[in-house]
């Protein structure tokens, strides 16, 4: 006779008769085999051991190898991470591996890696710590990383894909009458001051002028405004329409009514609108809400020629006596006249998302950004 008793062992007995009675007894006894299959989730990420086929409540030891550059994440059947197990078998059973491949940190540069170069790049384990480093070249300074962080090296934490990119400036490249400028490699040769008239730190946001004025003062607008006589359409110098005033046909600042000029003496001069249009179509203008680690917002004009930059805080505008926008959006005079309406000159203005070519009304107090004459 035959009967099942628990899941795989198998009991054979016999009935005897002996004086009309049955006796009965286990005459022997055989245990089922039982298979298990360990796999993995994805072959080319990491192997495994302990498949076969064992004896019921057999002890199994079973194994997940993560390959180079992946990381074991678990197993299917439970929430253990380990990478050996040992489980008992109590019928077949499938196992499945885990794993998945380690973040990756990638560290770059923002511009051409002549300016400096970065390491600590590569696979880590997920919370592992990192270290970052951004190394100038000769010739330039590490200025911050993407996220706005300026410590360099830099410890991050790594639980994820992320990137980080090191933004390097060039020194300035000589010193005319005390004041530094930078060579951008532009077409015309200009080369632009690394300060604003009136500053002394190219974060500093320096003085406002009026178009064509070269002393700051405390209330722009028509009425305190040199070159009229109290009203947009009375202007008595810079004109080419008679609606507005007296025409000269004078189209370009002259030195002694040039700010920059007149305030820093030597070769120095206001761009013309040309050459801040120039400026704009040669080189990458990347906001920044801290410069170099001062807190200060505003564009780091970076040349697509050479790789060298210079910043332009965003000190905003006055307009009577208050100042607008200091911190969001940054005013700069170029030294051209707006000829159609010749109460108007032209201005390059930015804020965060954005850099624009403008014109205005003269008597606003705008920034002013020096150049010297192009070779």
């Amino acid at each position: 006779m035959l009967w099942f008793e628990g899941d795989t062992t198998v009991y054979y007995s016999a009935y005897a008769m002996v004086d009309m009675k049955y006796i009965y007894g286990e005459v022997d006894s055989v245990h089922l085999d039982v298979k298990l299959t360990v796999n993995s989730n994805n072959s080319s990420y990491g192997t495994v051991t302990g498949s076969g086929t064992y004896d019921h409540l057999a002890e199994v030891t079973i194994t997940a190898t993560p390959k180079e550059n992946y990381y074991f994440a678990g197993w299917s059947d439970c929430d253990s991470k380990e990478l050996t197990r040992t489980i008992t078998l109590t019928s077949d059973s499938t196992i499945t591996a885990n794993f998945a491949k380690k973040p990756y940190l990638t560290v770059n540069v923002n511009s051409d890696t002549k300016w400096g170069k970065v390491s600590g790049s590569g696979y880590y384990d997920i919370g592992a710590e990192a270290t970052i480093t951004a190394t100038p070249n000769s010739g330039a300074y590490f200025v911050k990383w993407n996220d706005g962080n300026t410590d360099n090296p830099r410890t991050v934490t790594i639980n994820e894909n992320i990137t980080y990119t090191a933004t390097f400036a060039g020194n300035p490249n000589g010193v005319e009458n005390s004041y530094e400028w930078v060579d951008l490699g532009l077409p015309s040769g200009t080369k632009w001051a690394t300060c604003n008239v009136g500053a002394t730190s190219p974060e500093e946001y320096g003085n406002y002028y009026a178009w064509g004025e070269t002393e700051p003062k405390t209330t722009y607008n028509w009425s305190t405004y040199k070159w009229c006589n109290g009203s947009y359409n009375t202007q008595n110098k810079y004109c080419t329409s008679s609606t507005y005033g007296t025409v000269d046909n004078k189209t370009v600042l002259e030195l002694a009514d040039d700010a920059a000029r007149a305030n820093w003496d030597g070769q120095w001069r206001m761009p013309t609108d040309a050459e801040w249009t120039e400026l704009r179509e040669n080189c990458e203008w990347t906001w920044t809400d801290d410069y170099n680690g001062t807190g200060v917002n505003g564009r780091i004009v970076t040349s697509n020629i050479n790789g060298n930059s210079i910043f332009l805080p965003a000190a905003g505008y006055r307009d009577d006596d208050v100042l607008y926008y200091a911190g969001s959006l940054g005013y700069y005079w170029s030294s051209s006249l707006y000829t159609d309406y010749p109460y108007f000159a032209w201005y390059v203005y930015f804020y965060s998302d954005s850099v624009f070519r403008g014109s205005s009304y003269r008597y606003y107090g705008r920034s002013v950004r020096p150049v010297l004459f192009g070779e």
